[in-house]
């Protein structure tokens, strides 16, 4: 018996003349899916209606009585494409796609496109190693939990290349912006950063890690890599710019007892507005200007 060979992804070909669809077909983008969907229409002789119609999700309904069918298909974030992920065919009961699989179908279809995950994060200490090698100086944490049986499991990722050091000692000013944000491709966590201004008041930066959540252990963990790289001691003559999360609050307090902290305009405002509205148009808030 030969083996079955591997099924490759299924891309849509913007040339074909007659439109057929197949679970897990590929889009470039929601207009050309939307594009697809009208000319489909129009082959037919059939109404459609988009009755979702979101920039990350469609769902798409005929409208005959006698051929019902929902075709539904959401933007994939990891490959930045919009997939076909479910087709249910009410009018013959022997085909149904359920969802689990669509889950099973989406999960090859992702692993021929990005690659096997979990044979990457193997390498990670090589990677680790290939920046140290080819940027001498620079600082490269990974952190792992062992769970025992060899099993190892991610947690922290540190990374400060040399030049960003050197650059920061010799042409920024001593001011650090702090912030963070989710991470929503196939591999979550949260991308804690710390930027710099240069010379030319131009966005410089320094420092970057991933982390599984953002709290005080975690931004605490990540000032004291910082500390340590540009010898910032009890963050005497520095200025730290953040917003109000708890967990970096309490971390800077505690990494540079000595620091001038300030708050983001932006945050202060929103903060503010909640007790102080002010003059109101239409149920909405007049701006306040915060310097």
């Amino acid at each position: 018996m030969a083996a079955k060979r591997r099924k490759k992804a299924l891309i849509f070909d913007p040339t074909v003349k007659k439109i057929t669809w197949e679970l897990g077909l590929i889009f470039e983008s929601v207009e050309q899916f939307r594009f697809v969907v009208s000319k489909y229409a129009i082959q037919k002789g059939v109404q459609l209606e988009k009755y979702i119609n979101e920039p990350g999700r469609v769902r798409v309904r005929c409208m005959h009585p006698k051929c019902p069918w929902i075709l539904a298909a959401s933007k994939d974030g990891r490959s930045n494409n919009f997939k076909e992920l479910k087709k249910l065919i009410k009018d013959e009961p022997d085909i149904y796609v359920g969802r689990s699989n669509v889950h099973r179908a989406r999960a090859k279809i992702l692993k021929e496109i990005i690659g096997d995950v979990h044979a990457e994060f193997k390498r990670l200490y090589d990677y680790r190693d290939i920046l140290l090698q080819t940027n001498p100086g620079t600082t490269c944490v990974v952190k792992v939990e062992d769970q025992g049986e060899g099993k190892l499991v991610f947690n922290l990722f540190y990374v400060c290349v040399y030049a960003m050091k050197k650059g920061w000692s010799e042409g920024c000013r001593r001011i650090i912006g702090l912030d963070g944000c989710f991470l929503k491709g196939i591999c979550k966590g949260q991308l804690l950063v710390a930027v710099s201004k240069d010379g030319n008041n131009q966005m410089f930066p320094i420092a970057w890690a991933i982390v599984e959540v953002e709290n005080s252990f975690t931004w605490t963990w990540f000032l004291k890599c910082v500390t340590h790289d540009l010898e910032l001691q009890d963050g005497r003559d520095l200025t730290i710019m953040s917003d109000m999360q708890k967990g970096l609050l309490k971390a800077v307090s505690e990494v540079f007892p000595e620091s001038e902290h300030r708050w983001y305009a932006r945050h202060i405002l929103a903060n503010w507005s909640k007790d102080w509205r002010g003059e109101t148009t239409s149920g909405g808030v007049i701006e306040h200007h915060v310097w």
